[in-house]
């Protein structure tokens, strides 16, 4: 979670050489250490990069239990808990590696590190707040650490809290900008958002520096089809298929996507794809099941599965209810599909532009009143957004 090896290493180092060391504003020279404890970190920090976590905790142990450790300036003695605290992490240990990160802003407040360590654990834990907190002074120590932008967003996502979470992504976005998996998480969360637009950009960033993952390809069809793109949306999911031809999901959007655009039709085009979800969708364009059986197969994933998988159904029907003209249908099926998913699924996400779509002739803040009315799509909320199409 938190990269304390490196800095450790270079104040190993300078802890064998004894040079000065500049600790804030000071230079203070580090005291010769015993063979002891030089041996103990050393062993320590071999085994951490090793991913022994197990004799890294021992040795890192037995160093900051050591009599002349505190000899040493607490800044290093500071990162020697931190360094014992991604050990603790590594192993499940989130208690005693909270109570590390403590040590560590004892001893040094100055670290961003230390606090982002110990924000990052209370998010894990549950404790928001004080892990917003604990980010923010991060942040304010280093206006420049894209991990701690990164990890709040996906705490205030998980908060609902949106547009916070956006602006902190537009920020590590800002700081590292040919990171795919940032433009990733920030296309995820502009879906969330509803801002479609605003996903494809961040998608089509991503599938530029991947382009071998269906990933971008998938989400950014999705995006498209959203937004009622459905030519641009069914040449994104073609291309998915040619990366993958056995990916059910690309295909299953991609004849819902030619069909809305009057490029095929699903019944002259559509082959059996098995029974792993979503292929029966293949079946029912295809005419080979009806809605009775679709549904059946959806709630054959157990009670969570079955109930995501219903909700994606019923997405599917509506869509399908669309294509043969039947919009009263349809809308029926979209709010049903809104209140049995999450807020990050492609299902809940399709249902809500679908219907976006079908009131345009209404006021949005009708649509927006309906939701926040349901309690199941009021609870729905994650960090990061899934990437499940």
């Amino acid at each position: 979670m938190t990269n304390w090896l490196p800095l450790l290493l270079a104040l190993f180092l300078t802890l064998l050489a004894g040079p000065a060391l500049a600790v804030g504003q000071q230079e203070a020279r580090l005291p010769p250490a015993s063979d002891e404890l030089r041996a103990e970190v050393r062993k320590g920090l071999e085994a951490a990069r090793a991913g022994d976590d197990e004799e890294a905790l021992e040795h890192l142990t037995r160093a900051l239990d050591a009599r002349d450790l505190r000899d040493l300036p607490q800044p290093v003695r500071a990162r020697l808990h931190g360094a014992r605290a991604g050990a603790l992490l590594r192993l499940g240990r989130d208690d005693k590696a909270l109570l590390d990160f403590h040590r560590a802003i004892r001893l040094d407040a100055t670290d961003p590190e230390g606090w982002y360590g110990r924000g990052a654990i209370r998010a894990a834990l549950g404790e928001s707040e004080k892990a917003l907190e604990d980010l923010a002074e991060a942040i304010r120590l280093n206006p420049r650490f894209g991990r701690a932008y990164r990890t709040r967003a996906r705490l205030l996502a998980d908060l609902s809290r949106f547009g916070e979470a956006r602006l902190d992504l537009d920020q590590a976005v800002a700081l590292d900008p040919d990171d795919a998996a940032l433009h990733r998480e920030r296309g995820l969360l502009r879906l969330v958002m509803a801002d479609y637009a605003g996903a494809v950009d961040d998608f089509t960033e991503q599938a530029r520096r991947d382009r071998r993952s269906l990933e971008p390809l998938l989400n950014r069809g999705r995006a498209q089809f959203y937004l009622g793109d459905f030519t641009a949306a069914a040449a994104d999911f073609s291309a998915a298929l040619e990366r993958d031809p056995e990916a059910a999901t690309a295909e299953v959007w991609l004849r819902l996507a030619e069909a809305r655009a009057g490029l095929a039709a699903p019944d002259k085009t559509v082959t059996s794809a098995g029974d792993a979800w979503p292929a029966p969708v293949l079946d029912l364009l295809a005419g080979r099941i009806g809605e009775d059986r679709l549904l059946a197969l959806a709630e054959e994933g157990g009670r969570a599965g079955g109930a995501a998988r219903f909700a994606e159904a019923q997405y599917f029907l509506g869509q399908w209810d669309l294509i043969a003209g039947r919009p009263d249908q349809a809308e029926r099926r979209f709010r049903l599909a809104l209140q049995n998913e999450r807020q990050d699924a492609a299902a809940h996400q399709g249902a809500r532009a679908a219907l976006g779509r079908l009131n345009a002739g209404q006021s949005r803040p009708d649509l927006r009143a309906y939701l926040k009315a349901t309690p199941e799509s009021a609870a729905g909320r994650s960090a990061p957004p899934s990437t499940s199409p």
